[in-house]
């Protein structure tokens, strides 16, 4: 093998191993891109699953107020021995 065939060889890896970076570097700003766009939606879920914690206790103690409510109303009705003053149509 002659020296300038080695050289056109040589030139040819050269060629393919800068083509294969390039190729590597665009894959990595590609991962990069979709690393930055997923911790994004990661912290918007987080916060929409904050808000909706929040509404959830809310929601809880509305639950809790209106059955001490009920019950209250329930026990008025009532004239202790379980039977009832009136009649209530709750239709």
């Amino acid at each position: 093998m002659t020296f300038s065939e080695r050289m056109t060889i040589l030139q040819r890896r050269a060629a393919q191993q800068e083509k294969r970076a390039a190729q590597h570097e665009k894959e990595m700003a590609g991962i990069r891109k979709l690393i930055t766009i997923g911790m994004k939606l990661l912290n918007r879920n987080d916060q929409q699953i904050n808000r909706l914690a929040g509404d959830l206790r809310s929601l809880a103690a509305a639950q809790k107020r209106t059955e001490v409510a009920l019950k209250g109303l329930i026990e008025t009705r009532s004239n202790g021995n379980g039977q009832s003053k009136r009649k209530i149509d709750l239709q």
